[in-house]
């Protein structure tokens, strides 16, 4: 499992983000439809350390028992789940929406997709394209205003190229 991993994975992290508002661990039970049985025989088996004594419960919280709930709902064994469990850092607090099982590579998170590109980004991969567009149907107004805003500009950008101090 030493296998390179595509850019659009990573290893899995824990969360340890605070909310500004905790809820209880009853409460969290019941949102995630977690029985405390089930608490019980996860914390026998040495899968999480949660219970009745934690008065409050937050978002690593909410991941770890979301996390757990679905590993151990999907059919697997106990044993399978700790064989599953036992490349992963304690506690379980990852994601369940972008944690997975890799057959090739093992347990792996999704890499949050970039943000959009920047205007600048957008413009300069598709400037000559459109530039080219507005010359083919005969745009004729609108291609002499950018050349004169172009044209405005190149002095004030020569001005700044000067007075910038050369490294």
């Amino acid at each position: 499992m030493k296998n390179r991993l595509p850019e659009s994975l990573c290893r899995p992290c824990q969360e340890h983000q605070m909310t500004l508002f905790p809820t209880t661990l009853k409460e969290l039970l019941k949102e995630l439809g977690v029985t405390r049985r089930e608490l019980n025989e996860w914390n026998r088996r040495g899968w999480t350390v949660l219970s009745d004594a934690k008065a409050k419960a937050d978002e690593p919280e909410r991941f770890e028992l979301a996390f757990l709930r679905d590993i151990t709902r999907s059919g697997l064994r106990p044993d399978q789940v700790n064989l599953l469990l036992q490349s992963l850092e304690k506690p379980y607090g990852y994601n369940p929406q972008t944690t997975l099982l890799s057959f090739m590579h093992g347990w792996v998170q999704l890499v949050p997709p970039p943000g959009p590109p920047s205007p600048a980004e957008v413009i300069g991969e598709h400037l000559d394209d459109w530039l080219s567009e507005l010359a083919e149907s005969g745009e004729t107004e609108r291609l002499a205003e950018i050349a004169q805003t172009v044209t405005r500009l190149i002095p004030e950008a020569l001005a700044v190229q000067r007075t910038e101090v050369p490294k």
